[in-house]
């Protein structure tokens, strides 16, 4: 199963930076599972920027070109964020990983109001989120899990 992620990155965080601190807080929670160490996570690993969700030339324009080609369409200022997105994860400043699943959804009960009830709790959690973060840009990963 594919999760849209959003990522919350301070914007002291730059250049050839970004995409290295994006990986570096997702990878906290890749799913590791080796004999040695196995590591419960939260995904399997990262698919990239399958889909395309913001549209901010501003945030685009403050970027690296090496950058901007990389994050097109992927990344946008906090203050941007559609208020209609609703992510299946969002990982924020601190680097503390939220999803949907926390609300008790589950992809094998779906359709069920069960469901819907915790994708609205969802929902409100991730927008409260969202205000509660300094300025920072958000850049949007799918995983795999």
């Amino acid at each position: 199963m594919k999760t849209h992620v959003l990522v919350l990155v301070p914007y002291d965080v730059s250049g050839g930076e970004l995409s290295e601190a994006v990986v570096h807080r997702l990878e906290l929670h890749r799913r590791i599972e080796t004999d040695e160490s196995p590591r419960p996570g939260r995904f399997d690993y990262l698919v990239g920027a399958f889909q395309k969700t913001f549209n901010d030339p501003i945030a685009e324009g403050r970027l690296p070109r090496r950058e901007r080609r990389s994050w097109s369409g992927n990344i946008c200022d906090k203050s941007r964020v559609p208020q209609d997105l609703v992510p299946g994860a969002l990982v924020t400043l601190d680097g503390a990983w939220h999803d949907l699943s926390d609300f008790g959804w589950r992809m094998v009960d779906e359709p069920s109001a069960a469901n819907e009830d915790s994708f609205a709790r969802w929902s409100t959690h991730c927008r409260i989120l969202l205000a509660a973060a300094s300025d920072c840009w958000v850049l949007e990963v799918w995983t795999h899990s």
